[in-house]
């Protein structure tokens, strides 16, 4: 065959399948089908052969780095919100205080002494 008669038979449809299942180029496909004399699966095995990355890699790769980041942003929100409740804790003490300070009709009382009964002389 000819490259003018094998090139007649590298179709869009050809490209499309090599590269729907090996991440490269039209070109590279187009050089893998003639290479292999038109032939969708030896092209794609040859592709892989050649270290060529599949869709799989990148689904597995994405699936991965998917993962990653929702453990990362569990985590940050878990510190987010412990941080949240110990300002809310500081907070909430020091606003309770106040509050009980403020709801006290007679003001802010300062510590009364305790007298000691006096001790008996007999």
């Amino acid at each position: 065959m000819t490259e003018f008669e094998q090139e007649k038979e590298i179709t869009l449809e050809k490209l499309d399948l090599v590269t729907s299942r090996v991440r490269v180029s039209y070109t590279k496909a187009k050089a893998a089908l003639l290479k292999a004399d038109g032939d969708v699966i030896d092209a794609i095995v040859n592709l892989e052969d050649e270290g060529a990355a599949t869709v799989g890699d990148f689904t597995d790769t994405l699936n991965n780095v998917k993962d990653k980041a929702v453990e990362f942003s569990k985590s940050a929100a878990v510190g987010i919100l412990t941080g949240a409740e110990a300002l809310a804790g500081k907070a909430g003490g020091a606003a309770h205080s106040a509050k009980e300070k403020l709801s006290d009709p007679t003001g802010p009382q300062e510590p009364q002494e305790t007298a000691e009964p006096p001790e008996d002389e007999s």
